[in-house]
């Protein structure tokens, strides 16, 4: 590949961060399809939520997928299906015609959450450098999202119909040709095994490092979002201020997601698997600080709850692509991810549980499920550094016991 099309490459791959973030378009708007579509609450909750669900599931289709697809093709189906579906998602305001749009816009987004990343990491085989590419992504997507938000809410507010927004989801078209002209077609992964002698189903799935990280990530993720989508209640909760307040310190944790996220490749390659320890930590000091009725520290909380789930986030997806076959890549990417945003979809459903249970005003009350939250964060520390421990024995002994007897 010629500098010219590396570069093109690079550019986008992490131009793919437009389909991936922009759910951010339709939040300042997301309330008129409660107005509109009053008689059908369940299924406007569906097409509020319901396509991170979709995207989930096509994610692991697509692994599946990339052993006989290439990955430039479920891409360009992907950025085509995504940008078709999401523009013209509401030319018809029909409630039923709105929620297969929306599920059509989840399957494309789900081929290109799984196709983009896959390609970066064949890109770069280095686990270091593969986690430096991977957390800058990331961070660009936060910031990206935040973008999207604000020039959504911007069109929202000056233009004479709310659904005009769902244009920006037209700039995909550039994303398409970018993609067509400069990704290359890298082979499958059967191919793959069969360059190395030997075949995808011999490359089993290690089950064990597998689940641990996924259900790690999916802890991460499911407390990471409960600041993320109850801050309105927290604010109001502590009387930190009124929107504005709650604006800015979504702001903040997003700032702070993309912080994780970039400064993850630099922390990396000082403290190596320690990082995860650290970002359980950093979370459960975030909760302690969240829950405090000073803004100054709910700020500092907020950020710093964003940059341990940057860490944490970009660690396990990393890690999933290292204790795999390298024909295995992708679907150690698809897990990793599904899991993460599984722990997010099931926030809103946890938080449910935990405020009925214990007696609270949903509307009103959020801080008294903390203590619950400090728990998980804290015994995911405490796992970590075990299992740390554990890795560290394992290799220190592992010299004298395969070690010839003389």
């Amino acid at each position: 590949m010629s500098r010219t099309r590396w570069v093109g490459f690079l550019v986008t791959i992490f131009a793919t961060t437009y389909v991936l973030f922009s759910a951010m378009i339709v939040i300042p708007v997301i309330y008129n399809f409660y107005v509109v579509f009053a008689d059908n609450l369940g299924v406007v909750n569906y097409i509020v939520s319901g396509g991170l669900l979709i995207a989930i599931l096509a994610n692991l289709v697509g692994a599946r997928l990339m052993r006989r697809v290439r990955k430039r093709t479920l891409m360009l189906v992907g950025i085509a299906v995504f940008t078709l579906a999401s523009t013209f998602q509401v030319a018809i305001l029909d409630v039923t015609y709105v929620a297969v749009m929306a599920t059509l816009a989840g399957v494309g987004c789900g081929l290109v959450v799984v196709a983009a990343p896959a390609l970066l990491s064949e890109a770069y085989p280095d686990e270091k450098k593969r986690g430096t590419m991977l957390g800058w992504y990331n961070s660009l997507g936060s910031v990206v999202g935040a973008l999207l938000s604000a020039v959504a809410g911007f069109v929202a507010a000056n233009v004479s119909s709310w659904t005009s927004v769902y244009w920006l989801y037209a700039f995909s078209v550039v994303i398409f040709a970018l993609a067509f002209f400069f990704v290359p077609n890298t082979p499958t992964d059967t191919e793959k095994a069969e360059a190395a002698n030997s075949t995808t189903t011999a490359d089993r799935i290690p089950l064990l490092p597998m689940a641990s990280l996924s259900i790690a990530g999916f802890a991460l993720s499911l407390v990471y979002m409960v600041p993320v989508y109850f801050i309105s209640v927290i604010v109001l909760q502590n009387s930190l201020g009124d929107e504005s307040a709650s604006g800015l310190l979504s702001s903040a944790t997003t700032i702070g997601s993309a912080i994780g996220c970039a400064i993850f490749g630099v922390l990396f390659r000082l403290i190596g698997r320690v990082t995860p320890t650290i970002s359980f930590a950093l979370m459960t000091v975030s909760l302690l600080l969240l829950g405090t009725a000073d803004v100054v520290l709910v700020a500092a909380g907020c950020v710093m709850i964003g940059v341990a789930y940057g860490l944490g986030f970009v660690y396990y997806t990393v890690r999933a692509t290292t204790i795999v076959a390298p024909s295995k890549v992708a679907v150690g990417l698809s897990i990793s991810w599904a899991a993460i945003n599984l722990g997010g979809f099931a926030t809103t459903y946890a938080v449910s549980f935990l405020q009925g249970a214990l007696g609270l005003d949903p509307a009103s009350q959020i801080v008294e499920i903390f203590p619950i939250l400090l728990v998980i964060t804290a015994l995911g520390t405490l796992l970590s550094l075990g299992f740390l421990a554990f890795a560290k024995l394992s290799r220190s002994s592992a010299p004298a016991a395969t070690a010839p007897v003389v």
